[in-house]
C-alpha cells in the first residue's frame, strides 16, 4: 500500500489518498522518503489535522502550492526562506564555492538562511553580506522564521527544509554530521508561525544512503513527518480543513 507521500519517484504525481497537493520529486531522495510515509500516520497529533483531508482543486488552482521531496536539478523560484544547518545554494545541493564555479549562485538579496551553525568565515561573509543570515546561535529558530516572514513583507517565497536543521541523534544518515542542531519538536513548534505565510512551495531535503540500512530509514521517516507537519501548516488554508 502507498503511503501518503505517494509510491514510487514519478516527477509528478497525484495520489487517490489526496488530490489537492502537487507533490513532486525524481530521486532516490525522494523514492526514501515516500517509501517511509507507508510506516508513518498522515496525521498530526500536534495540529489535530489529516494529510488525507485536503480538499481536490483542479490543476491551475493548485499550481501555488507544491511539495517538493528531495533536492531539484535547477536552482528554485526566488526568494528563498532557507532552513538548513548549512549555508549553501538552495535547491541544487551545492556549496557556495561550487555553485560560484558553476554560475549557480542565487541572485543577492533572495535568501534567507536560518538556523544555520556549521559554515566557514567566508561563507558566512557571503551569506551575510549578499543575503540575509539569522543563526542558531543568534536567535531561535521561530523568531528567525518570523523575522524572515516579515523582511519578506507578503511576498510570496519558496521554503526549503534541510533536515540537517535536526541534530545528528534524529537524522543519523547525513552526508556531513555536525552537533549543535535542533530537536524535531523545537522544529515543530517554531512552524507554527508559518500558517497563513505567503509560501507556494514546501521543499524537504536532506537525506542520503548509507550502509546503515536502519539509519537511513530513521532519517527519511523524520523527513516525511517533517514533510506532513509542513504541508498540513502552511497550505491548510488554501487546500481545506
Amino acid at each position: 500500500m502507498p503511503g501518503f507521500l505517494g509510491a514510487d519517484n514519478s516527477p509528478r504525481q497525484n495520489i487517490d489518498l489526496q488530490q489537492s497537493l502537487l507533490i513532486t520529486g525524481d530521486s532516490v531522495e525522494a523514492d526514501l522518503i515516500r517509501q517511509a510515509s507507508a510506516e508513518i500516520c498522515p496525521y498530526s497529533v500536534m495540529l489535530r489535522r489529516d494529510f488525507r483531508s485536503f480538499k481536490a482543486f483542479d490543476l491551475p488552482e493548485r499550481a501555488d502550492a507544491a511539495l517538493v521531496l528531495g533536492y531539484i536539478k535547477e536552482a528554485p523560484p526566488l526568494p528563498v526562506v532557507c532552513i538548513s544547518g548549512q549555508i549553501y545554494a538552495p535547491g541544487v545541493n551545492m556549496s557556495v564555492e561550487e555553485a560560484g564555479n558553476s554560475g549557480t549562485l542565487p541572485v543577492d538579496g533572495t535568501v534567507w538562511y536560518v538556523g544555520a551553525r556549521s559554515f566557514t568565515e567566508e561563507t558566512e561573509r557571503w551569506a551575510r553580506y549578499n543575503h540575509r543570515l539569522l543563526t542558531a546561535f543568534e536567535l531561535n529558530l521561530e523568531d528567525a522564521l518570523k523575522t524572515s516572514l516579515a523582511e519578506l513583507n507578503g511576498n510570496a517565497c519558496r521554503l526549503i527544509l534541510n533536515v540537517d536543521i535536526l541534530d545528528p541523534v534524529w537524522t543519523p544518515s547525513l552526508s556531513r554530521r555536525f552537533g549543535f542542531g535542533f530537536s524535531p519538536l523545537e522544529l515543530l513548534r517554531a512552524f507554527k508561525c508559518l500558517e497563513g505565510a505567503n509560501i507556494d512551495s514546501v521543499q524537504v531535503c536532506g537525506v542520503t544512503r548509507c550502509a546503515d540500512v536502519i539509519a537511513e530509514r530513521e532519517t527519511a521517516r523524520i523527513a516525511a513527518e517533517l514533510a506532513r507537519e509542513l504541508s498540513l501548516t502552511v497550505f491548510r488554508s488554501r487546500l481545506g480543513k
